[in-house]
């Protein structure tokens, strides 16, 4: 009757790796790949998954990458996963991944990435950099995964009718831009 008993869906609890560059989160995140037993990696965007592949050929490297909305449960289950990238939405990763078992879920996430400078990334830069923070080191604790999954929900709130695109740089600019104006 009114799903007020109902279990509200969630997502498998995702450790964010968070670096200051988009090329220190791939050649670190290439390290953390080559380490795990079995990986899978995803992504959501056609340009990423490109952009990954390429990177890999000049790193002399290959691996398989899925695109998030067609990833069965089956082939997660118990297996280390990588996400190249966070989809914008909460609601939309919620969606996809509610049934997700993996052994692991990992997201590499860098300070450049647009969800990111929406929500202050050029600060936080300038902010762990003066901290000290390296370009190859990471950072990583509950309260980032909790804000960057704080920025998502508030874009859910935000875009009312998703357009979908190839890119994540397209997706604010048909997605979130056009409502800023």
């Amino acid at each position: 009757m009114f799903n007020l008993f109902k279990k509200k869906a969630s997502a498998p609890p995702i450790r964010d790796v968070v670096w200051l560059s988009n090329a220190a989160k791939k050649k670190a995140g290439l390290e953390l790949i080559l380490k795990a037993q079995n990986p899978l990696l995803i992504a959501w965007f056609e340009e990423s998954i490109q952009d990954w592949r390429t990177f890999f050929e000049s790193e002399g490297a290959s691996f398989s990458i899925e695109t998030a909305p067609y990833v069965q449960a089956l082939e997660v289950k118990d297996r280390s996963v990588f996400l190249l990238e966070h989809h914008p939405l909460a609601s939309r990763e919620t969606k996809v991944m509610q049934h997700w078992k993996p052994a692991a879920l990992t997201a590499f996430v860098s300070l450049e990435e647009p969800l990111l400078k929406l929500f202050g990334g050029d600060n936080l830069i300038a902010l762990v950099q003066k901290m000290g923070l390296a370009e190859n080191e990471s950072l990583e604790h509950s309260l980032i995964s909790r804000s960057i999954r704080n920025a998502q929900e508030k874009l859910d709130k935000k875009v009312t009718h998703e357009l979908l695109v190839d890119s994540v740089e397209e997706w604010f600019k048909v997605n979130v831009e056009k409502h800023s104006k």
